[in-house]
């Protein structure tokens, strides 16, 4: 397993008076990451303003053209402008851009901002390091009353894992996966699903010889949580991704691989290579191992991950990345 479990409780931190007024600069299919624990922590905030100059801070979370426009504007304003970061930008800069001028336009804007959110400390640090512009971290929130609580009892294992197939880094680790986990399931079963299927030919070109091995497109993940009791997530392009968190939350055993994002989190997930992973499903057979192992995940997702504790700790970073005063006024 990861190796620190003793996470401690995280008590409610004061705001000190810090209420700023935020603009959120986004497309719109991820904002509740920060809409939720901004509501849960009181926080006064607007998604998409006509004119995000007129808050205390502005914060861009995709580097579209939308956000350019957003920092220039705040730039010239003198408003304070951030990037909350949901993947590796830099990566994405690198893999869907071609024209040298668009790449060029893109580095300059991200080195524009006043501030980086990170969700994790090697993607704080790789922002920092190519930008030069400080970052701070600031997880996920999540409610674990919104997600299955699982009820360990019986010894077949039913195994969940929740990708992207849109990205080889993200699915071909199961792949690789696949004929050490069909050693273990005389009986059991592993679903994978993906929310979308654009690799969907060569996933099921790999999968279709394992009778107890399926795939599936765009599954529920709340009926697929409540139906597994255990969790896989290999994979090499993650932070810590909202399906590791579901599945701790449904008090499911989380098995991930060393990739930095998961050796370098607190989260307790159960952190092997591929050879041990026979010998752990083995061992997670058994129904009350399997249940101490999805407790402690899903106690830790309650304390680290509470809507409004992230809040808080979102408004603490944002007031150490800019020059908002303790009146929460520029």
């Amino acid at each position: 397993m990861s190796s620190d479990l003793s996470t401690p409780t995280l008590a409610t931190p004061s705001l000190d008076g810090i209420e700023p007024r935020v603009a959120i600069v986004s497309p719109g299919d991820r904002t509740d990451r920060l809409t939720v624990p901004l509501a849960a922590a009181g926080i006064d905030y607007s998604v998409n303003p006509v004119d995000p100059t007129t808050f205390d801070v502005v914060i861009c979370d995709t580097p579209d053209r939308e956000m350019l426009r957003t920092v220039v504007e705040c730039r010239l304003d003198g408003t304070p402008v951030l990037f909350r970061q949901r993947g590796d930008p830099f990566w994405g800069i690198g893999e869907w851009i071609d024209s040298r001028v668009k790449k060029a336009v893109l580095f300059r804007m991200l080195r524009a901002v006043d501030g980086c959110l990170a969700i994790a400390p090697h993607q704080a640090s790789k922002y920092s390091r190519k930008t030069g512009v400080q970052s701070d971290i600031v997880t996920l929130p999540k409610d674990v009353a919104e997600w299955p609580d699982s009820d360990h009892t019986d010894e077949e294992l039913r195994i969940i894992s929740l990708t992207n197939a849109t990205y080889p880094d993200k699915y071909r680790p199961l792949l690789e996966l696949a004929p050490a986990v069909d050693e273990v399931l005389e009986s059991g079963t592993w679903r994978i699903g993906s929310w979308c299927d654009k690799h969907g030919e060569e996933i099921r070109g790999v999968l279709g010889s394992y009778d107890n091995i399926e795939y599936g497109i765009q599954l529920d993940a709340e009926a697929e949580l409540e139906w597994a009791n255990v969790m896989i997530h290999h994979s090499g392009l993650d932070v810590l991704p909202n399906a590791i968190l579901e599945g701790m939350a449904a008090r499911l055993p989380v098995l991930t691989n060393p990739h930095v994002a998961f050796s370098q989190s607190p989260a307790p997930t159960v952190i092997s290579s591929g050879d041990r992973v026979p010998e752990l499903l083995a061992q997670l057979r058994d129904p009350e191992g399997r249940q101490v192992v999805g407790d402690r995940g899903h106690d830790y997702v309650a304390r680290a991950h509470d809507p409004e504790a992230v809040g808080h700790e979102l408004v603490r970073a944002v007031t150490r990345l800019t020059d908002i005063g303790g009146d929460g006024k520029r």
